[in-house]
């Protein structure tokens, strides 16, 4: 009785040409500010349509992908006889594993990936957060500093 609460109804988006003529993103720090490249993409793609090897068109998928209730995270650091260890929250160690000796260029046997507990996944965590443990192996294992 001491709170009162007023509710403004808002309209529903529910698909991506909605989210689009809504102007509808997100857009806070850390969800678009970052990307990988590699490679003259525009030039790929112009050989591409030179040689009749391009699709255009519209493709519909009625899957939607939902928020994960944990933020991806990682430690690296070296340890004893050049060996690499990181602890991440993934529920797929081994492909990280296999992710950081590929690009570190060094056998598998020397990547040592942990988890602790981790909930909120659903399938998200198993590849989505690799490319972020690879990012912090990199100069952690060129450095020799976590």
């Amino acid at each position: 009785r001491l709170v009162r609460v007023k509710y403004e109804t808002l309209p529903a988006i529910l698909n991506i040409d909605e989210a689009i003529a809504a102007d509808s993103y997100h857009t806070w720090p850390g969800f678009t500010d970052h990307g990988i490249e590699d490679g003259d993409v525009d030039a790929v793609m112009a050989e591409c349509e030179a040689a009749g090897r391009t699709v255009t068109g519209d493709a519909r998928c009625g899957g939607q992908e939902h928020f994960y209730l944990e933020p991806m995270a990682n430690l690296v650091w070296c340890g004893d006889n050049d060996d690499l260890i990181t602890i991440s929250s993934t529920q797929a160690p081994q492909k990280h594993q296999k992710l950081i000796s590929s690009a570190l260029k060094i056998p598998c046997n020397k990547v040592v990936c942990k988890t602790k507990r981790l909930g909120g996944g659903f399938g998200g965590k198993e590849t989505r957060a690799a490319f972020l443990n690879v990012c912090a192996a990199v100069p952690a294992y060129h450095m020799r500093k976590p």
